[in-house]
């Protein structure tokens, strides 16, 4: 399969490749996407989307927007965010530009854990009681980590990573992006509460194997056994798509990412100035003030989905009117 390479000149480009039979030799070629297309296949694109990808080095997060510019419309349905949104947003003088990040990074992580299963709550209590399944799954994805400098490191009290979805991407576009060979693979069975779940009082994975890196939590207990693994080949979608678009857009646009901001730092400011009064449940039990609130929560999501159930009629309504005119079947219940 063929390889995509974003490059450092905003040009997403192609390998390509012509065999020569009287001279018994491989050409190999770097061929900008756009002009493939154009010649050889108008759908190459959306067909790339399981292609693996190659990043420049030095590339930044710039210059990757700018790779897919291009298809900035099609990146909506495909990366499920508003790319043109965020494309302006990239291109745009920052404010200030983001100087404790060191990188972008690309990683792929697995974990092994326990399927949880629970019996039903009784009267007064948040949760009922884990109860073993004796089965586990595998959890596999791409992500992304933007790692601190040294000296964010001493700012963030030694944490290596920061959260930096939520901070508008002109500040932080110029930041070099890299794909990691290396992954991780955790095994969460070590944990007490994953043996509850699976109903066996062992982990899958041994202590004592060499590779085997015991991870403890903040009050000194071990709760996963961490290995090193070979990443598998980045793809376009896999990679790229869910391990990096999917966390920048995941208020879906700039705008509403703003919005969101908003509302957390009001929230913060009522606890902070005393105007709302964070209260835990004392074993999980209900009081009759915690009721009273959840019953205003209910109803609040209960004009919502009154309002959700209303609009997807009235598009249901349109969707049937729709099928008759390009005779297609109309929408079945099932």
């Amino acid at each position: 399969m063929e390889t995509l390479h974003f490059c450092r000149d905003g040009v997403l480009r192609r390998t390509f490749s012509r065999y020569d039979r009287n001279a018994g030799k491989h050409h190999f070629y770097l061929v900008p996407l756009r002009a493939y297309e154009r010649v050889v296949d108008n759908h190459v694109f959306l067909k790339s989307l399981s292609s693996t990808i190659e990043f420049e080095d030095g590339l930044t997060v710039g210059e990757l927007m700018e790779n897919l510019a291009p298809w900035a419309e099609t990146m909506i349905g495909v990366g499920v965010l508003d790319f043109p949104a965020f494309l302006e947003e990239v291109r745009r003088e920052p404010a200030r530009l983001v100087d404790d990040v060191e990188k972008i990074s690309l990683f792929y992580h697995a974990s092994l854990k326990a399927v949880p299963r629970w019996t039903s709550p009784q009267p007064g209590e948040l949760f009922g009681m884990p109860k073993a399944s004796g089965k586990l799954t595998l959890e596999a994805r791409w992500g992304m980590d933007a790692l601190l400098t040294e000296a964010g490191q001493k700012e963030y009290d030694g944490a290596t990573s920061v959260a930096i979805d939520y901070t508008p991407m002109s500040e932080w576009k110029h930041l070099p992006i890299v794909i990691e060979e290396d992954g991780t693979f955790d095994d969460e069975t070590v944990s007490g509460l994953e043996q509850d779940y699976i109903g066996i009082k062992q982990p899958v994975t041994d202590a004592s194997y060499p590779l085997v890196e015991e991870v403890r939590a903040s009050h000194g207990g071990i709760f996963r056994h961490r290995l090193p693994i070979e990443a598998p080949s980045p793809r376009f979608f896999d990679c790229l798509v869910l391990g990096f678009l999917w966390e920048v857009g995941f208020s879906f646009s700039p705008a509403q990412r703003d919005e969101q901001i908003e509302k957390l730092k009001t929230s913060m400011a009522q606890i902070d100035n005393g105007e709302v009064e964070v209260v835990p449940f004392p074993d999980g039990k209900f009081t009759q003030e915690d009721t009273e609130e959840a019953t205003d929560e209910t109803d609040e999501l209960d004009r919502k989905d009154d309002e959700e159930f209303a609009l997807k009629t009235a598009w249901l309504d349109l969707i049937e009117k729709a099928c008759w005119k390009l005779d297609l079947p109309p929408p079945r219940e099932e």
